[in-house]
């Protein structure tokens, strides 16, 4: 049921708010066609420490080729991928990345 878990950025108060409701037609007849939030949906995977992942959030990769790559997580033609810095898709395994922060607040120092 993750999957169908949203957040949504309420641009005007650079914050995110705590609704958060099962894709319900309630739910997307209100949200869907406001121009002051942006909607984010849940993957429905978690990062290596078990933190669920979204849309918009930044995580950190490891590969052979590409040591800690901070990509972005996207919806792209029917699946999650991530982006990396060199403006490749890549897989999206949540297994194998630690979610660092999101496209709205940034990388999460702490």
């Amino acid at each position: 049921m993750d999957r169908f878990r949203f957040r949504i950025w309420l641009k005007k108060e650079k914050r995110y708010s705590q609704y958060q409701k099962p894709a319900v037609p309630e739910f997307t007849n209100h949200w869907a066609h406001r121009s002051d939030y942006i909607i984010e949906q849940c993957t429905g995977l978690k990062d290596k420490n078990g933190k669920l992942i979204f849309e918009g959030d930044i995580v950190e990769y490891t590969w052979e080729d590409f040591p800690n790559q901070n990509c972005i997580v996207k919806w792209v033609r029917g699946g999650y991928v991530i982006q990396g810095t060199n403006g490749i898709n890549y897989c999206l395994y949540g297994e194998t990345c630690r979610v660092i922060g999101n496209i709205h607040e940034g990388i999460n120092n702490g």
